[in-house]
């Protein structure tokens, strides 16, 4: 008697495409976990203030259950790649008033609006 295979090609290929998926959501978590833990405790609060959720996701107190949470989890994702695309690195690096003030005026709106805890620690003297 011959044994039929566990899944079809179409199963495994969709099994593999949500693997994938799976893999970069983690990844992004990961980083994002990492970029946290680098923020000024005043900034970290503006964060936990703001969205629970999105702070429980970055110091992994929240398991995501991703067929449950999609949507809700998507839009917390969204959000903080929004998040990314104006972040800059080197706001984490900003000491002194020559600092800040290399950064372009919509830089530095962004960096005094989210990143309250690093822009009082900022030498404007």
């Amino acid at each position: 008697m011959e044994q039929k295979p566990y899944m079809t090609p179409e199963q495994q290929e969709q099994a593999e495409t949500f693997r994938r998926i799976a893999e970069k959501r983690n990844k992004d978590l990961t980083d994002a976990k990492d970029l946290f833990v680098k923020f000024h405790p005043e900034t970290r609060f503006k964060i936990v203030s703001e969205d629970k959720l999105l702070y429980k996701i970055l110091t992994g107190a929240e398991t995501v259950n991703y067929e449950r949470s999609e949507p809700y989890f998507k839009s917390t994702v969204n959000k903080f790649n929004e998040f990314l695309k104006n972040y800059n690195p080197e706001y984490l690096n900003i000491r002194t008033k020559t600092d800040f003030e290399n950064l372009d005026k919509s830089q530095q709106d962004f960096f005094k609006e989210n990143f309250p805890g690093e822009f009082k620690a900022v030498d404007f003297n």
